[in-house]
């Protein structure tokens, strides 16, 4: 349906404001101001990790490198938390969590969602084993039903 004037009113406010605290961001990082990215809940129809990936390419859309970006999700996400010495870079002694990324994120930042392998604490992670599996969940049910459906 078309938008109705106010909605199309709506719709370019929220654009502005977007553009502004896009250019905020830059202005801020910029200035050397301790600026960290990471989402913490997804939002209605949106996984864990989606906000992520998404809040990675507007920070470059923003103006920054992808590396950049990258550096605002782990080490200064990190830093943020007072955590630096125990993760947030690759090196000895820190928890050994990592993506294996099937492209190169540093040239195309859209590459993060490209996730190979996951490596959490030092353990690879089934990833497929993560998938939700309704026949797994005992909760489970079809609405309106009494139980859940067999397997």
């Amino acid at each position: 349906r078309p938008l109705t004037s106010q909605d199309s009113a709506a719709s370019a406010s929220a654009l502005q404001r977007m553009r502004s605290a896009m250019q905020n961001v830059k202005r801020m990082f910029d200035a050397g101001i301790l600026l960290a990215a990471g989402t913490d809940a997804p939002y209605p129809g949106d996984y864990f990790g989606e906000g992520l990936h998404r809040e990675l390419e507007l920070l470059v859309e923003a103006g920054l490198t992808p590396l950049q970006a990258i550096t605002l999700a782990t080490k200064n996400a990190a830093l943020l938390l007072n955590e630096l010495a125990r993760w947030g870079t690759v090196e000895p002694g820190k928890r050994a969590d990592l993506l294996v990324i099937d492209g190169d994120p540093s040239r195309r930042i859209q590459e993060t969602r490209k996730i190979r392998l996951v490596i959490q604490r030092g353990v690879v992670v089934d990833r497929v084993r993560l998938r939700y599996d309704r026949r797994r969940d005992a909760g489970y049910r079809i609405s309106g039903s009494v139980s859940a459906p067999a397997p």
